[in-house]
């Protein structure tokens, strides 16, 4: 039986993934900052996931070890992100730089290498969830751009180094444009701040926004298409 450890698994894609998966008989463990639904197969763990010293303990938790003895494939979805600031960065604080990448990129990598020690002689599966934003640039979202072209090209990199490990799948991600929370966020946002404002508010009303349970179902198609 398989084990799903997916980030920010209370809302959005996140949850939507959570629900998939938790419906038959795969095991999930949830980590965000809000606590989900628990079960026997579906647990949920609380933790700031910019604050890497929280990051770091949940592969010092009982929890983790006892799914390492019942389980034989891990699959890592990382998809927790943040986009704020959505501002020029002079108007950003050292704070909110600093935290934005350490949710973004920083974490996620140290996720990852954690992820890597902890599954170590088991099959196991790394998805990092990205945005079209690594590819262009977006008046507004230096972070995020930065952080999410840091997270692809960190992924590439580490798919090169484990190509011949025949127990490991790596893989990225892009979910397009989906109707979530974040969304929301941006349209809350002035044009000053948000140049492109206009855009993601005919985005929502033009209905161009994807449905999180459906684009749920194709991440979960390709975890399982890595090991066909």
């Amino acid at each position: 039986m398989d084990c799903f450890i997916v980030t920010g698994g209370s809302r959005g894609l996140g949850k939507s993934f959570v629900d998939l998966v938790g419906r038959g008989d795969t095991s999930v463990l949830s980590i965000s900052r809000t606590i989900g639904e628990n079960t026997p197969l579906k647990r949920s763990v609380s933790l700031d996931l910019s604050n890497t010293n929280q990051v770091l303990a949940i592969f010092e938790s009982n929890a983790l070890d006892e799914l390492k003895e019942k389980y034989q494939r891990f699959h890592l979805i990382l998809n927790a992100a943040q986009i704020e600031p959505i501002k020029r960065i002079d108007r950003a604080t050292n704070e909110e730089i600093v935290n934005h990448l350490n949710l973004n990129l920083v974490n996620s990598i140290l996720l990852i290498k954690n992820f890597l020690s902890f599954t170590e002689g088991k099959e196991r599966t790394i998805v990092t969830v990205g945005s079209s934003a690594a590819q262009k640039s977006i008046p507004g979202w230096s972070l995020y751009c930065c952080s999410k072209a840091g997270l692809v090209m960190f992924t590439e990199c580490l798919r090169d180094d484990f190509k011949s490990d025949e127990k490991t799948r790596i893989a990225f991600f892009n979910p397009g444009l989906m109707d979530t929370e974040m969304q929301k966020t941006i349209r809350a946002k002035s044009s000053e701040d948000f140049p492109n404002l206009n855009d993601f508010v005919a985005y929502k009303k033009n209905n161009q926004l994807s449905n999180t349970d459906e684009v749920a179902i194709k991440l979960l198609g390709l975890v399982k298409s890595l090991w066909n």
